[in-house]
């Protein structure tokens, strides 16, 4: 019998799954694109302290109404700071970075998030600080030692003219 398997493995930990399908699947994910992106040279980069931005992501979620729909966030990014609001503009937190890599000449740099799958991307850091990397208008890689996280950047969400 053939079988699909996978396996991660450091030095510590050994992780082998049997995949429930044939290879057209596993053959359908793009491995060299998301190495790409993963790898790419982003015109900014920050480094920024993790439970300051879950702080601000959490306490922006609870002004979210409507739990069926989800929460985007505009996040403008500045020479000092980092501008997180909700998607109506009627909250926003301020967040200092700890380390600036590659920022602006004066100009500010506006994206969207999936503020909830940008939490649950966060929540699984154990590092203290992470580094964004950005500016292409496709993704954040969200870097943190060895491990790359790539967030897609979200189109404007129109709100009513709002």
């Amino acid at each position: 019998i053939m079988q699909t398997k996978v396996s991660f493995e450091t030095n510590d930990v050994a992780l082998t799954a049997i995949i429930a399908c044939d290879d057209v699947l596993l053959n359908s994910v793009p491995a060299s694109a998301i190495r790409a992106r993963a790898n790419n040279n982003y015109p900014y980069s920050v480094t920024i302290n993790k439970e300051a931005l879950l702080g601000a992501i959490g306490r922006l979620l609870l002004f979210t109404n409507d739990k069926k729909i989800r929460a985007y966030g505009e996040f403008e990014f500045n020479s000092e700071s980092v501008v997180i609001r909700d998607i109506k503009k009627d909250n926003s937190e301020t967040i200092k970075y700890d380390n600036v890599t590659n920022i602006y000449d004066g100009n500010s740099y506006k994206l969207f998030l999936d503020l909830m799958d940008f939490q649950v991307t966060l929540e699984s850091c154990i590092e203290d600080d992470i580094n964004l990397s950005f500016g292409d208008g496709k993704a954040v890689v969200l870097t943190r030692k060895n491990i790359k996280n790539i967030i897609p950047e979200m189109r404007a969400v129109e709100t009513n003219g709002k």
